[in-house]
């Protein structure tokens, strides 16, 4: 889940390297996870959604990390798959 991209930053020490966004309006900080996500702690802002995604319309992302549990290649999605303790468990992530 994109969220997970906080978690390796700071265990990496890159997170001051970038400045993270969510869709809710938090610019900067350690986003939420799971169910709680869209909220966020230490956060250099918070803006409306509308406009935030006025900034992703404008052109203002260099890298876009989304997720979604399970996908076919028709772009089906597979809702069983996503449980609540699926959402509340910590994702790893790989390269």
């Amino acid at each position: 889940m994109p969220e997970g991209v906080a978690a390796v930053a700071a265990e990496e020490n890159i997170s001051e390297l970038f400045t993270l966004r969510t869709e809710p309006g938090v610019i900067g900080g350690f986003p939420a996870a799971g169910l709680d996500f869209g909220a966020a702690v230490n956060t250099d802002a918070i803006i409306h959604q509308n406009q935030q995604f006025d900034f992703y319309d404008g052109g203002g992302l260099d890298v876009a990390v989304l997720g979604m549990a399970e996908v076919d290649v028709k772009g089906n999605v597979k809702r069983q798959s996503i449980s609540e303790q699926n959402l509340r468990e910590p994702v790893a992530l790989s390269t």
